[in-house]
C-alpha cells in the first residue's frame, strides 16, 4: 500500500507495517491462527520480535478483538488470493504480480516455487526499502521476490514493469487485495489500463474492494467508521468505495471479464466457519477474479 508525509499515529507504524504486525500477533496468540504466516512475525523489528511473543503480544491482539470484522475480512482475502494463486502455478503459470505488495510473505513462504515462479512485488519504494531492511537480517529465502517500486498516485505501472523481468507474452496471476481503498478512482482507473497494456491474454486479476450503498448495520457502521478514523490519522486515508455493479462495469470496460464475484458471507463459509472465536469477516465486502480477455 501506498504510505504518505502526512500525520501517524504515534506508533509510527505504517498501514503496511500494521497489517504484517497484525498477521503476526494473530499467528503467535489466536487459537487457532486465522493465517499461519512465520514470516510476519521475522519481519517484525528485531527489538519487538520476541517481546511479542509473550504476553506483551497476547495484551495488543486483545486490544484488536473490536476490529476482527475487518481483519477477517483482510486476512479472508489474502487467503483467497493465495488458493488462486497456488492453482495457477499448478496450471502452469510463471508470474505472480503482487499490487500493494506491503510486507506480503508469499514468496517467502513457498520455497518450493523457486526455479518455477517469478514474484513480483509492487508497491511505494519506501515501504520495499523498509522491507528489504527487514529481510536483510531475517533467515535467507529460496525465492527472492523482484522488487517493483511504483507509486500508484504518481507512477505508471506498466514502465516499471516492463523494466523488470516480467514477461508480457507470458500469462500471469495478479493480485491486488487490502489496497483500492487507499487509491484514488483515478489511479485506480489509471492502474487497471496499464495492466490491460501489459498482461497476456488469460491472466487473471484478483482483488477486493470496498462496497457503497449495501446494506450495513449500526454495529458494522460504527466498526468501519472507526478503522476509517484510524488510518486517516496514519495519513493513508480511505478514498475509494464502489458499487458493485460498477466494479463490475469498470473492469469490463479494461477487458477484464470476472468469473467469481464473492462476499465476505463466502469467505467465512471457506475460512472461518466453527471457529470457537469471534474472528470472521464480519463487513461487507467483494471479492473477484477476473480474466484478462
Amino acid at each position: 500500500m501506498s504510505t504518505s508525509d502526512g500525520p501517524r499515529l504515534p506508533d509510527g507504524l505504517s498501514t503496511a507495517e500494521a497489517a504484517s504486525r497484525f498477521r503476526a500477533l494473530q499467528t503467535l496468540h489466536l487459537d487457532p491462527p486465522a493465517m499461519i504466516d512465520d514470516w510476519a512475525v521475522f519481519l517484525l523489528a528485531a527489538d519487538e520480535r520476541e517481546a511479542l511473543r509473550g504476553e506483551a503480544g497476547r495484551t495488543e491482539l486483545a486490544a484488536h478483538r473490536g476490529s476482527f470484522a475487518i481483519s477477517g475480512v483482510g486476512i479472508g482475502s489474502l487467503r483467497f488470493a493465495e488458493d488462486e494463486v497456488l492453482a495457477a502455478v499448478a496450471s502452469g503459470v510463471e508470474q505472480y504480480v503482487v499490487l500493494g505488495a506491503g510486507f506480503d510473505t508469499f514468496a517467502m513462504r513457498h520455497p518450493e516455487f523457486a526455479g518455477r515462479l517469478r514474484v513480483f512485488e509492487v508497491d511505494h519504494p519506501r515501504v520495499q526499502a523498509l522491507k528489504m531492511e527487514r529481510l536483510a537480517a531475517a533467515p535467507p529465502i529460496a525465492l527472492v521476490p523482484h522488487f517493483v517500486p511504483v507509486d500508484f498516485e504518481v507512477t505508471t505501472l506498466g514502465p516499471e514493469l516492463r523494466a523488470s523481468p516480467f514477461d508480457p507474452t507470458k500469462p500471469a496471476v495478479v493480485s491486488w487485495m487490502n489496497t483500492l481503498p487507499y487509491l484514488s478512482p483515478g489511479a485506480i482507473e489509471a492502474t487497471l489500463a496499464e495492466l490491460t497494456a501489459v498482461l497476456a491474454p488469460t491472466s487473471s486479476l484478483l482483488c477486493n474492494y470496498p462496497c457503497k450503498d449495501v446494506p450495513v448495520s449500526d454495529a458494522q457502521r460504527a466498526v468501519m467508521r472507526g478503522l476509517g478514523a484510524s488510518v486517516a490519522a496514519r495519513g493513508e486515508p480511505f478514498r475509494s468505495r464502489f458499487r458493485p455493479e460498477d466494479f463490475v462495469a469498470l473492469l469490463a470496460a479494461h477487458s477484464f471479464v470476472i468469473d467469481l464475484h464473492l462476499t465476505e458471507h463466502h469467505l467465512n463459509e471457506r475460512y472461518f466457519a466453527h471457529r470457537p472465536d469471534d474472528f470472521g469477516a464480519g463487513v461487507p465486502a467483494r471479492l473477484v477474479r477476473a480474466y484478462r480477455a
